[in-house]
C-alpha cells in the first residue's frame, strides 16, 4: 500500500512539473511574437516616414498693391495709343540698367531702372508695361547726345490699367533721335513677392517639415 502511495504522489508532482514547463514555454513565445510585432511595426512606420513625398513647392496667394499709392495713378485717358495692346514700334529700347531690393521678410521689393530708348518718329508720351508694382516717384527723363546729357520736363504720369501701362507725358513733343542720341527713362518702382509667378515672385516649400 504503501509503494501505491508513493508511485501515486510521483505521478502527481510530475504532472505539475510538465504543467509549468507548458506554461512556461508559453509565456516565453507570446514575448517573442509581441516583442517581434513591435519590431514590425516600429520598422515599417519608419519605412513610410523615410518614403513619405516630399510636399510639392506652396505658392502663397497673389496679393493685388492698393490702387491709391506713388504718383502715377490709374486713368481711363483713351486718347492714345496706349489704348493697344502692344507697345508701339516708334519707340525702340535698346538697354535697360536695373537695380532691385527684395526684401525677404515683408514680402516687398523696391528698384529702379533706366531704359535707353530711341525715337523714330516725334511722341509726347513714353509708356511701357507694369503690373502688380508701382512707381514710387515722378519718372526722370533725359536726353543723350553728342554734348551731354539734357534733361527733359515731365508733365504727369498715370496708368492705363486696361492695357497694364504706365505712360509718362513730356512737357514738350519729343523729337526724332539722330545718330549718337537717345532719351534715358529713369523709374523708382516698388512691388510685391507675391508668389503669383508674374514678375519677380518668391515661392516656398517644405522638407521634412522645415520652411
Amino acid at each position: 500500500m504503501e509503494s501505491l502511495e508513493f508511485e501515486k504522489k510521483e505521478k502527481r508532482y510530475l504532472i505539475r512539473g510538465k504543467h509549468a514547463a507548458i506554461i512556461c514555454a508559453v509565456v516565453i513565445v507570446t514575448g517573442v511574437a509581441v516583442g517581434l510585432g513591435v519590431g514590425l511595426s516600429q520598422k515599417t512606420s519608419s519605412s513610410e516616414e523615410e518614403h513619405k513625398p516630399t510636399p510639392a513647392p506652396t505658392t502663397p496667394l497673389p496679393t493685388t498693391p492698393p490702387d491709391n499709392r506713388g504718383p502715377c495713378k490709374p486713368s481711363d485717358n483713351i486718347n492714345g495709343d496706349w489704348a493697344n495692346f502692344r507697345l508701339p514700334d516708334f519707340m525702340v529700347p535698346f538697354h535697360y540698367d536695373l537695380h532691385l531690393e527684395p526684401d525677404l521678410d515683408t514680402d516687398i521689393y523696391t528698384g529702379r531702372v533706366s531704359i535707353h530708348l530711341n525715337l523714330t518718329q516725334p511722341s509726347q508720351h513714353l509708356w511701357l508695361h507694369i503690373r502688380e508694382t508701382f512707381v514710387t516717384a515722378v519718372p526722370s527723363l533725359q536726353r543723350s547726345g553728342p554734348s551731354g546729357l539734357t534733361s527733359v520736363r515731365v508733365k504727369e504720369c498715370f496708368e492705363y490699367k486696361p492695357q497694364e501701362y504706365v505712360v509718362v507725358e513730356a512737357v514738350e513733343q519729343l523729337s526724332v533721335t539722330g545718330p549718337d542720341e537717345h532719351y534715358i527713362l529713369t523709374l523708382d518702382f516698388q512691388g510685391w513677392l507675391n508668389g503669383s509667378l508674374v514678375g519677380f515672385y518668391k515661392t516656398t516649400y517644405k522638407e521634412k517639415e522645415v520652411t
